[in-house]
Formats: structure tokens, sequence, C-alpha cells
């Protein structure tokens, strides 16, 4: 079912770090499928979106403003959310 909440697959697979983060974020991907990343600001404005098929992705955060965003992942299945501290 797309947009499960549970502990799916997806969620066992990804790997955000650092977290606090301050000039990049780091995204592992251990699934064999393309993900979809879209990270959204405290006010819900999308502030990044792209799609990749690597194993691991790194998303230059360092002139963004300091506080906290939410990263949503998605296989085109299933997606997890999670939050991030950028300082």
């Amino acid at each position: 079912m797309y947009g499960a909440i549970d502990e799916n697959e997806l969620s066992k697979n990804i790997r955000i770090s650092p977290n606090p983060a301050r000039d990049f974020i780091q995204i592992k991907n251990a699934t064999e499928k393309d993900i979809s990343i879209e990270i959204f600001d405290m006010t819900g404005k999308q502030v990044y979106h792209d799609s990749f098929d690597q194993i691991e992705n790194k998303i230059e955060v360092g002139n963004w403003k300091r506080g906290i965003y939410f990263i949503r992942i998605s296989d085109f299945e299933s997606y997890v959310t999670q939050k991030i501290t950028l300082n």
C-alpha cells in the first residue's frame, strides 16, 4: 500500500546523516530501487526535490537557513519521512 507509515522495507534501508547537519546531508539507499527525495521546511514549503538511483546521495545544505526540515523519501511504492536539523 502506498504511503504506509509502518516499519516498511524502505525505512529499514534508508540512512540519513549527519543529524544535525551543517554543510551537507548524506542519504544512503540500501535498496535496489530508484528513490525520490523531497525536503520541506517547517512551513511545508518544498525546498528540494530530486530522484536518485545511486547508493549514496549527497545534498549540499550549507547555504540553507538553520532550522528543522522534513525529508520524505519514496520508492514509488511506499515512503518514509524523517526530521533533520540544520545547525
